[in-house]
Parts: C-alpha cells; structure tokens; sequence
C-alpha cells in the first residue's frame, strides 16, 4: 500500500506524454548571489578601465549542471543520483559581457557541467535573456580576472515552475 501511494504521489513529476519527469535543468544554486554581484562590481572593468554596471536585471542564481529541456526532461533516477542539496563550490575564472548579458565562467568544484563553458549569468537587459549566456561564453571569455571569487552553491533543480535544492516529491 505505502508504494503505490508513493508511486501515485511521484507520478505528479512524471510527463504524461513520455514517462519522463517534469524536471527542465539540475543546477548548481548559489549561496549569496550578493557575492557574485559585489564581485562583478569590484572587478569588471571595460576597455577604458572604468567599472562596468550591472544591467537593469540581475540573475546571479545558479549554474546548469544539465539542462534536460521541457520534453523530455531528466529520468527522475539521475535527479537522485546527483546529489540533491549538497555543497559545491565554483570558482570564477573568466567573464564576458555584452549589452544584453553578462556572464562570468567557472571552474566548478564537487559537480560537473554538460555545459561546454559552465557559467553563471550575472545580469540581463534590452531585451536580452539568461539562456544568451550561452552564445556569449562561446564567443569567448576575459581570463584576466583580477581577484577570483569562491562561490558556494547547492545542488538542486528546477521543475513544476520552481526551483529544489532537496528532493521531496511527495510535498511538491
């Protein structure tokens, strides 16, 4: 009886269409945004050496470690194994920045990425969107970084519209 209550509550996780879950990316969840923002602040300069600001819209929350998309999302076997709600660091080494986004690269510690460049989206703006990050970091990166930063994070995903950083399906 107790497993088929529990099958019927992680059903809820599962997509309909294919048997696989609703989670969209498992990510590395920052600890204190405000650090990686004091962060940017402090060190980002421009090519004429003056900071340069944050735009209008900050995101600092987390890096992907695998994006599973909305169909057909990540088997809920792999969200277990990860290591939801453990601690990992990751150092920054590198930025990039545009008009539309900025980003910083990182070096992750206790997890890795399916990310070619792992990264953190710092901001965005006219227009721009966090998934840009992406193309950006393919552009390349700033590797003069003046003072690194250790940022520490928690593993977690994002699924059903919210993020976790512990595994609960019975409550979500």
């Amino acid at each position: 009886m107790v497993e088929i209550l529990q099958r019927a509550l992680i059903k809820k996780w599962e997509n309909p269409s294919n048997g696989r879950s609703k989670v969209v990316y498992t990510e590395a969840v920052l600890d204190s945004p405000q650090q990686l923002l004091k962060w940017w602040e402090k060190n980002v300069k421009g090519s004429d050496g003056e900071p340069v600001p944050l735009l209008d819209t900050t995101v600092a929350h987390h890096m992907t470690i695998e994006y599973g998309g909305n169909n057909p999302g990540i088997p809920l076997s792999e969200i277990e194994q990860i290591g939801v709600g453990g601690r990992v660091q990751l150092e920054v080494i590198g930025y990039n920045y545009s008009d539309r986004v900025q980003a910083v690269l990182v070096k992750p510690k206790g997890v890795s990425s399916s990310n070619r460049y792992p990264h953190i989206t710092v901001a965005v703006g006219n227009g721009g969107k966090p998934q840009d990050s992406n193309a950006l970091m393919e552009r390349g990166t700033r590797k003069d970084v003046p003072s690194k930063a250790t940022l520490s994070a928690t593993i977690g995903y994002f699924g059903r519209g919210k993020h976790h950083t512990q595994i609960d399906w019975e409550n979500e």
